[in-house]
């Protein structure tokens, strides 16, 4: 039972960190880096603290509307690599709660709160459901990597 009691202690610490807010994360270290233009499409540092502050404003706004799990799988995502971001941590979140929609192929949005594949209609028409968007390809559809790549 001792044995157990870090990882009791380990991981009720993460559960503090995900009910209180986002973790602080050191986002000069990241921008100044040279890892930075993965983290940021802006050129420049000052693009990327620009863009990292914004993206701990709306976490700080919305932090309460993700699930703890998310949250604290998204946090320790974010700070994987030693390079932690705001920008990784809102769009795993976002990932995670379907918040973000995804679009068919005649470009409306399929998925998220409200979308046609919720509500199950655009305009009074029938709409497919996401999970089909997703499906399989047929086998004329399939590409042949080996040939693709000239083999």
């Amino acid at each position: 039972m001792p044995a157990a009691l870090p990882f009791a202690l380990l991981g009720a610490h993460l559960v503090l960190v995900a009910a209180d807010g986002p973790p602080r994360l050191d986002i000069e270290h990241t921008c100044n880096s040279p890892g930075r233009s993965s983290v940021s499409q802006e050129a420049g540092s000052d693009g990327c603290l620009r863009s990292e502050r914004s993206a701990g404003d709306e976490l700080r706004k919305r932090w309460g509307q993700f699930s703890g799990p998310a949250k604290t799988q998204c946090s320790q995502q974010s700070r994987a690599g030693g390079f932690p971001s705001y920008v990784e941590m809102l769009t795993c979140l976002e990932l995670a709660s379907g918040a973000v929609p995804v679009t068919s192929p005649t470009n409306r949005a399929t998925v998220g709160q409200g979308s046609p594949a919720t509500t199950g209609s655009v305009r009074g028409r029938p709409q497919e459901r996401a999970d089909s968007l997703t499906a399989e390809p047929s086998p004329s559809q399939r590409t042949d990597p080996l040939k693709v790549l000239g083999k």
